[in-house]
């Protein structure tokens, strides 16, 4: 009768046994097949949080009027430190995409629109500055190019080089009057001016005096969110304004926010400490990174995670030693069985192998059942530790406010909107990778068992097997 044979009859004639077996398989690998698909869901949460979040960084100036620094941002020097910080927080190697703007009031004079120095009057704007060729609102479909076939985006040599070329908004196409500008024409090379000085005349009047600069529109668009917007290269911004030298066309000036796009997430925290670092020297920035939004919201499944992971190496070890110790008992209560086919001349190399078959059939069988009762024990195992978390850290971020009556808690207390949804969408559920992780890691375990309780029946011979 083949070894293989034989197997089969084993299983089959010993049901006390071969049930013993089961359970003992079944229960070790419900553990491992909770705590996997756990792990499992956790990372698919992360990543999905990862990629919903992005690895990005904010600067943002504060113009409060609580902020002492306020009239120090108003200077030349203050734009001069904060356009070369940015400059070198773009050229930092785990940058990937960065974008940041200075921004002013500027005037399209009617008679420098119109060549009549008789036209009273102006088209006021926001003369925007960028240092890339496509600016966000571009990219994301906010606005968009009214002249596709003429107008056109900044070069990476004109953003370079400062060069006194502008996008400008549709609407300033047209004065209050209704007359056509040559802000609407691709390719005219239009007269733009900030205010520098107001002279106070005896009769109440006001004369403004203008610095006034020339440059070519390059392309025109429309959408929401570009206001009375006019693009230009920051350094050519930098340009005038040095040009103006005028605390009047100063105080007109902001440092708009600054976003960062780095590589991935890891490369999150050298740039995070870095930006932090860096924004300390720059009056009424702050800086806010994607991965404090990642682990304030992924914070519950991180936990969750690690606790699973314990739990898994834990049953990984324990169903080791607990099956090894169970084949090892089996093979002690079948000495005489294995000694008769030693003496009948069968190997070593097949007594094992049966050994070690009938074992692993157990097992197909018993971690096809523990996949489904895994999931299970997932399920309810990670809704109660999240429960836990969700109460913790709720507690945690109400502080004194949580042992108040609810009726007396601010409106507003809660702060665990998306936190909260990232628990309740956590859930577990069966793949096909959850399946082919389980079989193979079951599997495995159950061969490295064997591995050591077959050390015992190697070192016995058949003399020793029969006694």
């Amino acid at each position: 009768m083949k070894w293989a044979k034989r197997t089969w009859l084993s299983i089959i004639r010993r049901p006390f046994k071969t049930l013993l077996l089961f359970l003992v398989i079944f229960v070790m690998v419900t553990l491992l097949a909770g705590s996997l698909s756990i792990i499992m869901a956790s990372g698919k949460i992360k990543e999905q949080l990862s990629e919903g979040i992005g690895p990005e960084g904010t600067i943002t100036m504060d113009y409060s009027y609580e902020n002492p620094d306020l009239n120090e941002m108003f200077t030349y020097s203050f734009l001069e430190n904060y356009v070369d910080t940015m400059e070198s927080l773009c050229a930092n190697e785990n940058v990937i995409s960065c974008e940041y703007h200075v921004n002013t009031l500027a005037n399209a004079l009617y008679s420098d629109l119109w060549g009549n120095e008789n036209a009273l009057g102006s088209v006021i704007a926001s003369l925007y500055g960028t240092n890339v060729t496509e600016p966000a609102l571009f990219k994301e479909g906010t606005l968009h190019l009214t002249q596709n076939l003429s107008g056109r985006f900044f070069t990476q040599e004109e953003i370079d080089n400062g060069e006194f070329v502008i996008l400008t908004n549709r609407d300033l196409a047209k004065a209050s009057s209704g007359l056509s500008t040559g802000l609407c024409e691709v390719g005219n090379e239009v007269t733009l001016s900030i205010p520098i000085n107001y002279n106070y005349l005896d009769n109440s009047d006001v004369e403004v005096e203008y610095y006034k600069f020339n440059a070519k529109v390059i392309g025109t668009f429309s959408g929401d969110g570009g206001d009375s917007r006019i693009y230009i290269p920051n350094k050519a911004l930098m340009k005038i304004l040095e040009e103006a030298d005028s605390f009047f066309a100063m105080r007109n000036c902001h440092a708009d926010y600054a976003a960062f796009r780095v590589s991935d997430l890891e490369a999150m925290d050298a740039f995070d400490e870095l930006a932090k670092k860096t924004v300390r020297e720059i009056p009424g920035a702050s800086y806010e990174s994607s991965t404090t939004i990642y682990k304030k919201n992924a914070g519950p499944v991180e936990n969750l995670d690690t606790i699973a992971k314990v739990i898994f190496v834990a049953a990984l070890i324990a169903t080791i030693i607990i099956l090894s110790l169970v084949v090892v008992y089996f093979m002690q209560d079948r000495r005489k069985e294995i000694g008769i086919y030693a003496s009948l001349g069968e190997s070593k190399k097949h007594i094992i192998s049966q050994l070690v078959l009938e074992v692993a059939l157990v097992a197909v069988i018993a971690i096809s059942a523990a996949s489904a009762s895994g999931l299970f024990l997932g399920n309810k195992l990670s809704d109660y530790m999240l429960e836990i978390q969700r109460y913790v850290q709720r507690q945690q971020d109400l502080g004194d406010l949580a042992n108040l009556p609810v009726i007396y808690k601010p409106m507003f207390s809660d702060r665990l909107d998306t936190r909260d949804a990232v628990i309740d969408n956590f859930a577990i559920e069966a793949d096909a990778q959850y399946f082919v992780t389980l079989y193979v890691v079951g599997e495995v375990t159950v061969l490295i068992s064997c591995g050591f309780s077959m050390i015992y029946l190697t070192r016995l011979r058949p003399k020793e097997i029969m006694m």
